[in-house]
């Protein structure tokens, strides 16, 4: 005689192992499609970042030489004499000023 809560055990333990393949097996298999999409769109976004790097780069590039041709003595004594008619002073016009600082 079979007793009535004989073998339905087994048949939740077998019921509970493909429920949980069922679960698992796409999960698993969803797991690296997600971590390549999301490869994929971080290496999008690292080209972004060096693009941009290399942009600002280069700018930073011209306005170090924009800034070394504007600070340059030559051109200013030049824009000082031909532009601003100033002359360079003379020894003879050039005084020693000291300040106490009180």
């Amino acid at each position: 005689m079979r007793h009535a809560g004989m073998g339905t055990n087994a048949n939740y333990k077998k019921r509970f192992i493909w429920v949980l393949l069922a679960v698992l097996l796409p999960a698993l298999t969803l797991f690296p499609v997600h971590q390549a999409a999301l490869h994929r769109k971080m290496i999008r976004e690292l080209d972004e970042i060096r693009s941009e790097m290399f942009t600002v780069n280069e700018f930073n590039r011209v306005l170090a030489v924009d800034i070394a041709e504007l600070a340059n003595p030559d051109r200013i004594s030049r824009i000082a004499e031909n532009v601003l008619s100033m002359k360079k002073a003379e020894e003879e016009d050039l005084a020693l000023v000291r300040h106490s600082g009180e």
